[in-house]
Formats: structure tokens, sequence, C-alpha cells
């Protein structure tokens, strides 16, 4: 049921387009369409995430031009509808408990709080909301450089995590569910979905399986597949005095030239004791590496160069310089999103590898990666 005091928000993966009369709605996720009415459209752009029903009912009726309903509850078999399509989503402003069942106002689950973290890109922010403390911890340590107060930013989605029966669990309100019963693992399960958002609400960039750190207004790319050392590259840069611009996934705008701060931080794998990198890097843990927020890039930059690393262990260190096809070829491989972008990705990834210097890094997992990088930056 329906209340006016619950909010809901515009799925992300939708595009309104205006016709007369109303409105087609495209769901980008699905490659699915809907016919909708004025009523419905004006509802849908005002549900951003932050707004109660019963203002965005007031806001409704407050224009001139708008269609008023009809039905004495206002505009709840409206938002009703677009919910059952998936077109939008609600939630309620009540705290949780552990399990993601709301509590009323004000009640706590086992003598804990509820606290909402706002996780913010840009003009768009995911909540996260938990009563777990050692979950709060690791996704603050995990988004350290995003989370901010309360703003006006238009909010994507709302997730629930917390303890489970074995566990730790995260949902969303679109029904997606995920029980893990290590702390890690409903983390990495958490990030993903925070980052499908941001992917899904800004489909004009595009979004690369790289890092990025910055110096002197430029940046470099580090890109590849998982286990080619990215992190590891992006955490020597950063130890060397370059900022933090993004560790794993990094948003490049096409209209600008430029990547776009997404500073999740940063985590690599290195060998410990008698654990070493020889056979597989991707079962070692991982090392946080925490920056000051002086450190971490606050604007978009341009990048100058990028490298992509591959870990080959008992070979020798070297950095060669890559044509610009095969990087062009490379970059378009580690696209996330090519399917918002179909043939616009070749053309748009071609043209920022023909302006960058490309460089292929073999490394063995012990190297310095600033200071093997670092005659090719000068």
């Amino acid at each position: 049921m329906i209340r006016d005091e619950d909010i809901p928000l515009r799925n992300p993966s939708v595009e309104a387009h205006r016709v007369t009369g109303g409105a087609v709605l495209h769901d980008l996720g699905r490659e699915q369409i809907f016919a909708v009415t004025a009523l419905a459209r004006e509802v849908w752009e005002h549900c951003d995430g932050n707004t109660p029903l019963r203002k965005i009912d007031r806001r409704v009726s407050d224009r001139a031009d708008a269609t008023l309903p009809t039905s004495p509850d206002g505009l709840r078999p409206v938002v009703s509808h677009l919910s059952d399509q998936d077109l939008l989503f609600v939630h309620r402003p009540d705290p949780v408990t552990d399990g993601g069942t709301p509590l009323g106002r004000g009640e706590q689950a086992d003598g804990r709080e509820a606290k909402t973290l706002n996780i913010v890109f840009g003009n768009h922010q995911v909540k996260v909301r938990t009563t777990a403390p050692r979950f709060e911890r690791a996704v603050r340590r995990l988004f350290h450089g995003l989370i901010g107060r309360e703003t006006d930013a238009e909010t994507i989605d709302v997730l629930t995590a917390g303890k489970a029966s074995d566990g730790f669990s995260v949902r969303t309100l679109q029904g997606y569910h995920a029980e893990k019963r290590l702390l890690v693992d409903a983390v990495q399960s958490l990030k993903r979905r925070v980052l499908l958002r941001f992917m899904e609400a800004r489909r004009d960039l595009i979004w690369l399986h790289a890092g990025a750190a910055a110096r002197d207004e430029t940046a470099v790319l580090v890109a590849g597949p998982s286990g080619g050392g990215k992190s590891t590259t992006i955490a020597d840069l950063c130890r060397s005095g370059w900022t933090h611009v993004s560790d794993d996934l990094t948003p490049y705008d096409p209209n600008t030239g430029r990547v776009v701060p997404l500073p999740v931080t940063i985590a690599y794998r290195q060998p410990s004791g008698n654990q070493s990198l020889e056979e597989e890097p991707s079962g070692l843990p991982k090392t946080h590496v925490h920056l000051e927020a002086g450190r971490l890039q606050d604007a978009p930059v341009r990048p100058e160069a990028v490298f992509f690393p591959s870990f080959e262990a008992g070979r020798p260190v070297e950095v060669e310089e890559q044509t610009a096809p095969g990087a062009a070829v490379s970059l378009v491989e580690s696209c996330q999103n090519a399917s918002r972008h179909r043939g616009d990705t070749v053309r748009e990834l071609s043209q920022l590898a023909g302006r960058v210097s490309s460089f292929r890094l073999r490394h063995d997992g012990q190297t310095d990666m600033g200071g093997l990088l670092a005659p090719v930056l000068v």
C-alpha cells in the first residue's frame, strides 16, 4: 500500500521521451517501452528519490498546466501503477532492522539505530542503510571518498544491508537479495550494485574497467582485465605523489575528453609471509590504501597516457609502446557499458587512443610500478 510519506524514485535505467498527450518511457535495461499519460509523466519526472509523495502531489497540483488526478487517493494509483511496471521504485524513510523489515519511526533493532550512508557521485546518490556496525565500517572504508552528507543529489537507489541468519545480506528496492557468509563478499555485492546504479544513471559516460591517477592537471589510465595489476599500479602512483581518480572502474566523458573522479578506495593484492604471486594473485588478501581528502581528485581531468598491465611471473619486467589501433581495441574490450553506446563507443575510444600515448606493462608483481613508469611519464 502506497503511503503519503513514501518516497518514490525513478528507475535509473529508464529514459523519458515526451510526446503529445503524454510520454514514452524506455527501459534500456529490459529493452521495453511504455506509453504513459501526461499525469504519469509529470509524476515520474518529480520522483527524485528525496521527495515524499505528499509533496509531489502538492507540486503537481500547483502546476497550472498539469492534469489533476480525479482519484480521492491523489497520486497513489499513478505511483502504484508505475511501481508495478518497475518504472519507479518506492522506499520508506523509516529505520530498518538487520533483516530489512521496516521499523516504526524511532525504533531500534537489537538496541542499535539504523545508520544511513549517502554514497554520492555527481548529481546522483545511493543510500545504504544498516544496523550492523561491522558492515557500516566496511562500507565507510570502501567508499571513503564518496560518502557525503544529505544533499540535493537525486537518490537512485536505497540498499538495506546487515546481519542475516548465517552471515550478511544486501537488499535493493528492485527485489535483488544476496546473502553471503563472509562480510567481504557481502560488501563486494553491495559495491557492484552501487556502481551499477551509477552506470545506469550516467549512460552518457563510457565506463571503463580501469583505474586512473592524476598529476599536474593530467591523468593516466590503467586498463585491462582483473588480475593484471591495475590497482597495484594506481596504488604505487598515489604513494609517489599522484592524486587518486578511480580504482577498477573509471567513467570517461567523450564530450569533454576527460575522466570523471570516482575515488572508490584502492584495494590491491600483495604477497605476505609464505604467500606468493607466482601461482595466482586473485587468491591473495587485499590491501587497502587510505588517502586523505586532499589526495583525492575532485575535478575531471584529461588523460595523457594509458597503460595495459599484465602479470607474468618469471618474465622480465618491461614497458613497451602500444600502437594506437591496438590500444583502441583494448580500450573497447575494457568498456563495461558498450551496449549503451553501440558504434559510438568504438569511435570515441578510437579517438582517445589516437590522442594519448599507450604502453604495454609486463610485471612480476614485485616491481615498484611508479618507478617503472616514471621514464615514460616525463
